[in-house]
């Protein structure tokens, strides 16, 4: 699959965090949506560890201070949350 708008090339075997280069031309053209991580108001914990791939001690400070998400990474983690995955207190 190749998307034309970024010149990026992908496949869709497995899934990985998007590599910084192309992260950061979205973020230029599309912004940022700043979003809470855990608690009754934020987003998953096990989501955004997933889909950032953070180890423990980035997971915990995604908790306090909360992600700048793509608009699509925002709209995948609130769905995440509208499914209900479960998130550890």
């Amino acid at each position: 699959m190749c998307c034309a708008r970024y010149e990026v090339r992908a496949c869709d075997e497995g899934r990985a965090p998007t590599p910084p280069w192309v992260r950061e031309r979205i973020i230029a053209a599309e912004g940022t949506v700043h979003l809470p991580v855990g608690g009754p108001d934020g987003v998953p914990l096990i989501a955004v560890r997933a889909l950032y791939r953070l180890s423990l001690p980035e997971l915990r400070e995604a908790r306090a201070n909360g992600v700048d998400a793509t608009p699509v990474e925002a709209a995948l983690l609130r769905g995440a949350a509208s499914a209900g995955v479960a998130d550890s207190p």
